[in-house]
């Protein structure tokens, strides 16, 4: 069985404007909600996609991965659609810096120094990612499939931190399984 294996992320501990208004949005949700929130949440999320370690080569990874999941994904309560991210737009005095968010399966399909073309596999649409401040896009080349979040700034859309880049083997069994399933949230391992 090919499994996906997560991004490195040579930037851990970097800050750009994104990566702090991220832990603003966190500080916020859980001064709101209460910590047991988030704690719940986690424990869900690595329960369904595999325990994490705080060893693990790639823990830093797989948290920014939960941290958008919970953000930008996870509803408030089971009976309510609102996020984490769509209520601090709604109810924060604090700016908004991220417009929108899209969670999908993408494929690469130009990677030059500050600018990457990926195709949404979901949407069928092209995209064009902007580089952050202090990110690099070496390593990542045409072809390459990963899954993550991409966050909106007006025009300009930008990579998250958390990705997960699925290996070369597992290409075909996406595309077959992209035929069947076009919903984003089967991204996550089934239970």
């Amino acid at each position: 069985e090919t499994q996906a294996h997560w991004a490195v992320d040579i930037f851990v501990g970097a800050s750009t404007p994104l990566d702090g208004f991220i832990e603003t949005m966190i500080h916020w949700t859980v001064g709101k909600l209460g910590v047991q929130t988030i704690i719940i949440a986690k424990d869900d999320f690595f329960g369904r996609t595999g325990k994490i370690f705080t060893d693990d080569e790639y823990y830093h990874q797989r948290m920014h991965y939960f941290l958008n999941t919970f953000l930008f994904d996870r509803p408030l309560s089971p009976t309510s659609h609102a996020t984490p991210f769509s209520s601090f737009q709604e109810n924060s005095p604090l700016p908004c810096l991220i417009e929108g968010h899209l969670h999908s399966l993408f494929k690469v399909l130009k990677s030059k120094a500050g600018t990457l073309i990926v195709r949404d596999l979901f949407a069928d649409k092209k995209i064009k990612i902007q580089r952050q401040d202090q990110e690099l896009f070496e390593g990542i080349t045409k072809g390459d499939i990963f899954q993550g979040f991409l966050l909106q700034q007006g025009v300009n859309a930008f990579l998250s931190r958390g990705l997960i880049f699925h290996p070369t083997p597992a290409h075909k069994i996406i595309a077959r399984l992209l035929k069947t399933c076009k919903d984003p949230h089967r991204l996550e391992k089934d239970e």
